[in-house]
């Protein structure tokens, strides 16, 4: 009864080879491969390139300097608004002083308060456009292109660098 057993449980096993079927499940697509984070850079003011550290093919880090235009007129027009902004607190603060004196009308606090204003509107813009000299790069990644040369005069607005970041790549089809 035992050897009537042991023949019960000896079964045949199906053997397989195993090949490589890597040539029929190949599929090609039309597509291009494209960095998913892309920027086109470019200075909100004009004026002639002074710094150039930018390279093609370059690595940079977030916040690095890539380009910078010269600041000397930009700086001079800070100063200038400060000046004017002082002035114009100054006679807004003679306006309220005379008013409360009864010398001079409400209309001309009124127009001292407006000068005040317009002189805090332009010192705020002439401080935006000397921070917009230097060019820093927006993210982690590698510079693709750079169209400019030093010592270049540069347009607002015209793109001068292109960054992608190096993490994530977007397939487009």
């Amino acid at each position: 009864e035992n050897k009537d057993r042991q023949e019960e449980l000896i079964r045949p096993a199906k053997i397989v080879q195993v090949t490589n079927a890597s040539g029929a499940m190949t599929r090609i697509y039309p597509g291009t491969v494209e960095a998913a984070r892309k920027s086109d850079l470019a200075f909100r003011v004009g004026g002639q390139l002074q710094l150039l550290p930018a390279l093609p093919g370059r690595m940079v880090k977030k916040g690095e300097l890539l380009a910078a235009i010269d600041e000397s007129n930009y700086r001079n027009a800070l100063s200038d608004r400060q000046a004017k902004y002082k002035l114009a607190k100054s006679q807004y603060n003679q306006s309220l002083s005379l008013q409360q004196q009864k010398y001079i009308s409400n209309a001309d606090v009124e127009r001292a308060e407006a000068n005040l204003q317009g002189a805090e509107a332009a010192l705020s813009l002439a401080q935006d456009n000397l921070e917009h000299t230097r060019l820093l790069a927006p993210f982690d990644g590698v510079l693709a292109y750079v169209k400019i040369e030093n010592y270049q005069v540069v347009k607002p607005n015209e793109t001068v660098i292109q960054i992608r970041s190096d993490d994530f790549l977007d397939v487009r089809f």
